[in-house]
This record gives C-alpha cells, sequence and structure tokens, in this order.
C-alpha cells in the first residue's frame, strides 16, 4: 500500500495511532479467498473517529431515481475501483489515520475505510465531480445511467460519464459493469422500464437473515428498508 501510495511513513505529534486489521475479501458467491493479494486491510478507527465530526448527506431513494429514469428503456451501471483511494486526503487530516505497522508508524494519505465519515465524503465528492450529468446518478461508488435506445439519448449519457470520469482520473472495474441493458441490478434492486422489483439474491440474503438476540434498529434487517422503498 505504500508502493500504491495509499499509506506514508507518519512523523511528528501522534494523537491517534489505531491497530491496522487484515479481512480476507469475499470471491466469488461470497466465499472467502486466500491469496494474500486478496487481503483487506483496514484501520480499527474506533478512538480516533471520536475526533471527527460526522458529515450527513442524503441520497436519493429508488422511487426518486424512479421518477428521474421514467421513460427510459435502456441502462448501464458501472463501480469505480478502489473509490476510497481515489480521495487524497489534507494534510492535518492524514494525522488522525496514524496506524502501527511492523513498518513503524504509517499514516493514510488517501480516504480509509476506517474512518466514520468516510461513505458521506466519498458520496459528497463524487457527486461534485458528476454534476451537470444527463441521466446519471451515483450511490457510493456505483453509478447508474440511463436513458432511450432510439433518440440515443443513453449512448449519449454513458460516453459523457467515461469522458468526465477520465478527466477526473477516476477508474472504473470491468468485471461488475453492466453495459447497455433493459434492466439492471442496482443496490440489490432491478430498475426497467417497467419499474423497480427486489433482486433475487437480495430476496436471499434478507430471508437467511438470522433473527436479532436483542432489539436495536441499527442491528436489524428490516433497517434496509428505512427509507420506506417500495418494491414489487
Amino acid at each position: 500500500m505504500i508502493k500504491d501510495d495509499v499509506l506514508e511513513p507518519a512523523t511528528g505529534p501522534m494523537p491517534w495511532v489505531s491497530p491496522l486489521l487484515a479481512f480476507p475479501k469475499p470471491g466469488p458467491n461470497g466465499k472467502t479467498v486466500s491469496e494474500a493479494s486478496q487481503i483487506r486491510l483496514v484501520a480499527d478507527s474506533t478512538l480516533s473517529n471520536t475526533a471527527i465530526i460526522r458529515e450527513h448527506r442524503v441520497t436519493m431513494t429508488p422511487e426518486e431515481l424512479t421518477v428521474e429514469a421514467n421513460g427510459s428503456d435502456l441502462y448501464s451501471v458501472v463501480d469505480l475501483t478502489e473509490g476510497y483511494s481515489q480521495i487524497e486526503l489534507d494534510e492535518e487530516s492524514r494525522q488522525i489515520t496514524v496506524v502501527s505497522s511492523h513498518l513503524g508508524p504509517l499514516r493514510y494519505k488517501r480516504l480509509t475505510m476506517g474512518i466514520c465519515s468516510a461513505a458521506e465524503i466519498f458520496q459528497k465528492a463524487l457527486e461534485k465531480a458528476l454534476a451537470g450529468l444527463k441521466g446519471v446518478r451515483n450511490l457510493w461508488d456505483d453509478i447508474f445511467v440511463h436513458g432511450r435506445e432510439d433518440d440515443g439519448s443513453h449512448d449519449e449519457n454513458l460516453k459523457n460519464l467515461l469522458e468526465r470520469l477520465e478527466e477526473k482520473g477516476l477508474t472504473l472495474s470491468t468485471k461488475k459493469a453492466q453495459i447497455r441493458q433493459p434492466e439492471v441490478k442496482f443496490f440489490g434492486l432491478i430498475f426497467s422500464k417497467r419499474g423497480i422489483k427486489v433482486s433475487h439474491d437480495f430476496q436471499q440474503s434478507f430471508n437467511n437473515c438470522a433473527p436479532d438476540s436483542k432489539p436495536h434498529p441499527q442491528g436489524s434487517p428490516l433497517s434496509v428498508g428505512r427509507g420506506g422503498t417500495k418494491v414489487s
């Protein structure tokens, strides 16, 4: 990660030093993989997060996206590669992200998953980068494109998106791309000109959730529906 310009040696006063944890990345069908290249390093920033004032953002609901995409019949979904790592931290913020390692103290140069406000910071940055594009919306690092096939609006919207991403230096994952499809899966839902419905794998995961051992709204699978989404 030092070679990838994500981490750098930390010097000077260090008000926060977090442990660095390693987790296997999920592989195909949710199975974990054992290769070293598929290990995800994440800082346990429980204590350092107390120094961060979290920014909250309101994201678009599936219903709002359906209304916006009304009349479209062609869709694409693309996913950013290492999205957080494409956002550089300023000097002051880096000192909050110091982690201990066998190489000594290191600090993040780029946004990391351990930061409590990372999702909101990323959403805001990507919204700003994509501002003004027609038929384009993002939720975190997934980008939804819609338009019509007969008038070429979908292809034009997709072309403008790719040009904007290249201009901003943002890279995409080809593995998860859904390009020029009559229906696409986007955040557990299937979008098409007929509206939205729950995808099979999302429904299966929901059905397989174990019941809560104690009441906790954030820990309940029902919290996924807190936006009031209505699907068939």
